[in-house]
C-alpha cells in the first residue's frame, strides 16, 4: 500500500492532476456559458461521435465477438446438458 501511496505523492503527478482539473474546469464553465441550442447541438454531436464510434469498434473486433458467443454458447449447452 506504501508503493500506491507513493506513487499518488509524487510531485509530476499532482502537477498532472492540477492541470486536468483547471482544463475540467475551464471546460465547464465555457459550456455552461452557451446557449441552449449550442448545448443540445454539442451534446447531439457528441452522442453521433460515440455512437459512430461504438459502431467502428463492434466492426473491427465482430471476430473476437463471435468466437467469445460461440464458446459461451457450447460452454452453457455442456453445463445444462450435464446437469
Amino acid at each position: 500500500m506504501d508503493f500506491i501511496n507513493n506513487i499518488l505523492d509524487m510531485p509530476i503527478l499532482q502537477d498532472i492532476l492540477v492541470a486536468l482539473d483547471g482544463y475540467l474546469t475551464d471546460g465547464f464553465n465555457f459550456l455552461m456559458g452557451q446557449d441552449l441550442i449550442i448545448k443540445l447541438a454539442m451534446i447531439f454531436g457528441g452522442v453521433i461521435i460515440i455512437f459512430l464510434g461504438t459502431l467502428d469498434l463492434v466492426k473491427r473486433l465482430s471476430k473476437l465477438i463471435f468466437i467469445a458467443f460461440v464458446l459461451f454458447a457450447l460452454y452453457f449447452v455442456y453445463t445444462n446438458y450435464l446437469g
